[in-house]
């Protein structure tokens, strides 16, 4: 069965939704940790032997939802328009530049949890990269194959 998309659009589609999934993730957790919802504050509960709290536990949920609907919304919005979307190239110049500028007004916001290292920082930042990374992949997959 041939899918009506052509194959170098869908890759182009998978590969942006996966950019763009990870970039959402880094932006909700800079914002998150402006809220007092510390993705390394997990790590911390448990090293110390106490129970993680609901808020550190509901920001992994809230990036893994966020990082898969991401994926999936871009990946759809692109597998539609034919590449290389040179009738587009404005708007993505103008799309870029509000992300760019938006990560780094949200970049003013972040600052370390108390009580966890630079260490555990560094692993809680990789460790959401990495399921960003996978759950953006995740939400491109299930809507590359709706459009089938």
């Amino acid at each position: 069965m041939n899918s009506p998309v052509p194959s170098a659009v869908r890759v182009l589609a998978f590969l942006t939704a996966l950019t763009g999934g990870v970039v959402t993730a880094l932006a909700l957790e800079i914002v998150l940790d402006g809220y007092g919802w510390h993705v390394a504050a997990i790590w911390r509960d448990i090293a110390a032997g106490t129970k993680p709290s609901l808020q550190s536990a509901a920001a992994w949920y809230a990036i893994v939802g966020a990082t898969c609907a991401a994926g999936a919304v871009v990946a759809a919005v692109l597998a539609r328009f034919p590449a290389p979307w040179r009738g587009l190239r404005i708007l993505r110049w103008i799309a870029g530049l509000v992300v760019v500028f938006g990560l780094a007004d949200i970049a003013h916001y972040a600052e370390p949890a108390e009580g966890v290292t630079a260490t555990a920082q560094l692993l809680a930042s990789g460790s959401v990269v990495i399921m960003a990374a996978l759950m953006a992949m995740i939400g491109a997959v299930f809507a590359l194959r709706a459009r089938r």
